[in-house]
């Protein structure tokens, strides 16, 4: 979604998780076995929220003040701990272990980041973006996590976002950049 933002071209190729353990696991591709990969003038760089952060500064969607990049980094690796979390709570096999980690999820876990960033974004002086009236990868990371877990692909700002006008504005601001909403129309159906 950051190149698209960012307007760059660029090549999606995505796995079934069946393709990916089958055929390509092993294949080299990727180093430490796991996906995303992103590949820069035949050198690999691993680890989502890393790419995310070293393409935003790339493609100038990234705070140029050194702290509020570190910032960035962090709302980044905070919105990775939320997917981490959802993901450990879908893997149970135990449906009543399952729907317990996931109402814990919705019920303490997310809405407390939610009140993080709402107060993040309250500190910002009401500019709309995580950092001023520009839009960054921590914004795009933001609506990509809420749009894909959370929202499950509706355009519409999830309910967990009600009692987070910032938050809500800030998810309409995102889906509504010109080219994350041509980006949008025309993604790649994937599991999240």
């Amino acid at each position: 979604m950051v190149f698209a933002a960012a307007g760059v071209e660029f090549e999606d190729v995505c796995y079934s998780i069946d393709e990916w353990i089958s055929k390509y696991k092993n294949s080299g591709i990727s180093p430490s076995r796991q996906l995303p990969v992103l590949y820069v003038d035949g050198k690999v760089l691993m680890e989502s929220k890393v790419i995310l952060s070293y393409v935003g500064k790339e493609l100038n969607l990234a705070p140029e003040d050194n702290f509020q990049l570190a910032q960035a980094d962090v709302l980044a690796h905070i919105i990775n701990d939320l997917e981490t979390v959802l993901s450990a709570a879908n893997r149970h096999e135990d449906s009543t272990v399952k729907e317990k980690a996931l109402g814990t999820a919705r019920k303490e876990i997310i809405p407390d980041k939610c009140g993080y960033f709402e107060k993040f974004l309250e500190a910002n002086d009401e500019e709309g973006f995580f950092f001023g009236d520009k839009l960054s990868f921590a914004d795009i990371c933001f609506f990509s996590f809420y749009n894909a877990y959370i929202a499950k692909g509706q355009l519409d700002p999830p309910v967990v976002l009600k009692d987070c006008p910032r938050l809500a504005a800030l998810y309409k601001k995102v889906r509504d950049e010109p080219k994350i909403k041509e980006w949008i129309e025309k993604r790649p159906e994937t599991a999240l």
